[in-house]
């Protein structure tokens, strides 16, 4: 049976995509854009909290949540991206 527990270690890799993910789009492209790209900083933002809280399972929703909403994003045009290794394409 696998380890179904998330761990510190894995949380502060998905912080770092995320703030990374965050950096990598255009929230200027337009008002869906900076609306969609604030809304995912919540997240991060949220993540961040609970990560200092030490309740790594919400940080770890946070923060897929926060990388769905900026991937919806990228895969719909809602924004530019200065890096698309950080996102699915298709």
């Amino acid at each position: 049976m696998t380890d179904q527990r998330i761990s510190e270690e894995r949380v502060t890799k998905y912080y770092r995509m995320a703030c990374d993910a965050l950096d990598a789009v255009d929230g200027e492209k337009g008002e869906d854009a900076a609306d969609l790209r604030g809304l995912a900083a919540s997240y991060v933002d949220d993540a961040e909290h609970w990560i200092e809280e030490e309740n790594y399972v919400l940080a770890y929703g946070a923060l897929n949540f926060a990388h769905g909403l900026l991937d919806g994003g990228v895969r719909t045009g809602v924004f530019d991206v200065y890096d698309p290794s950080l996102f699915t394409q298709g």
